[in-house]
């Protein structure tokens, strides 16, 4: 993307803080402030926006952002009683947002310390060309040594 960029001279922007803001208006800035400092091809075709909102679970504060995104990881939820995992499957639990932890904890401004936030994504608009990523691998601390194992889905994703 750098080599094709059409932008020579990036200024320095801010992240934008969009809870309060009409979510359309709040995606148009967030592209435009993004489009200052990337502007290429790849861009044009293969980048797209998503909607994060983030709750804290101890004061209710909510932080809401667009994020701009060349790919998306989509989790496997394999299953017993198929031989395949659908891929609309995979979409939905993308979709269904999360629960940080610890590791991932997010800082709430209000109570001033890291809390395990839930957390969504809405995909707000999409690229002409979707890139997904899959997430083959879980990982599972072993019992025995308490080191982290590395576990591959071998489903097939239809």
């Amino acid at each position: 993307h750098e080599d094709l960029n059409r932008v020579k001279s990036k200024p320095y922007v801010e992240h934008m803080e969009a809870f309060g803001m009409e979510d359309s208006k709040a995606s148009i800035e967030s592209w435009k402030k993004h489009l200052l400092r990337h502007d290429s091809i790849f861009v044009d075709h293969t980048q797209g926006m998503h909607r994060s909102h983030l709750t804290c679970p101890k004061c209710g504060k909510e932080s809401i952002k667009f994020d701009v995104y060349s790919s998306i990881s989509l989790p496997l939820v394999p299953s017993k009683d198929r031989p395949s995992i659908p891929l609309q499957d995979c979409l939905d639990q993308f979709a269904a947002g999360e629960q940080l932890d610890d590791h991932n904890a997010w800082y709430c401004s209000r109570c001033k310390k890291h809390v395990c936030a839930l957390k969504l994504i809405t995909l707000w608009n999409t690229p002409d060309v979707l890139v997904l990523h899959l997430k083959r691998f879980t990982f599972e601390k072993c019992p025995v040594t308490g080191k982290l194992l590395r576990k591959k889905i071998v489903d097939t994703v239809d």
